[in-house]
């Protein structure tokens, strides 16, 4: 179903002009399936590129690599990619449009079953980190 409705506004897209689209491979850390955790943003881009192609001669997806959220948006504002996978609390420059909710984006707190934190008001006082610095996660995570 989420490649379907993508794939519809890759296929218009395309018929406004373009006969290849750019579409980020996101980072392979940006996962989109917890039931199966090998499905990251290039899996999704290469099912993607795979069914255009299948299903339009008038349409390919040239599956590009990104760093990450902040790459894709970076460079989807620049011009150099078409679409990108981002995750869903990144400011988007006013350019910018959402395509297609592809996931709901959560971020969990995860611990030792042993740990004494039980509550959010029992991290008072403790370290907490929150993913790689100047990456998406981080900065929603920081906010």
């Amino acid at each position: 179903m989420r490649l379907a409705v993508l794939l519809v506004v890759v296929v218009q897209a395309a018929s406004h002009g373009r006969r290849v689209l750019r579409l980020a491979n996101g980072a392979p850390e940006l996962r989109f399936d917890a039931v199966r955790p090998r499905d990251n943003a290039g899996t999704l881009a290469r099912e993607i590129a795979r069914l255009a192609d299948v299903s339009s001669p008038f349409v390919h997806i040239q599956v590009v690599d990104a760093a990450g959220t902040f790459d894709c948006v970076e460079r989807l504002a620049r011009g150099e990619l078409d679409l990108a996978p981002v995750q869903s609390d990144t400011p988007l420059p006013p350019d910018l449009r959402l395509a297609a909710v592809l996931y709901r984006d959560v971020h969990l707190l995860v611990g030792q079953a042993d740990s004494p934190v039980h509550h959010i008001r029992d991290l008072a006082g403790r370290s907490v980190t929150t993913g790689t610095p100047r990456s998406a996660q981080a900065t929603s995570l920081t906010r």
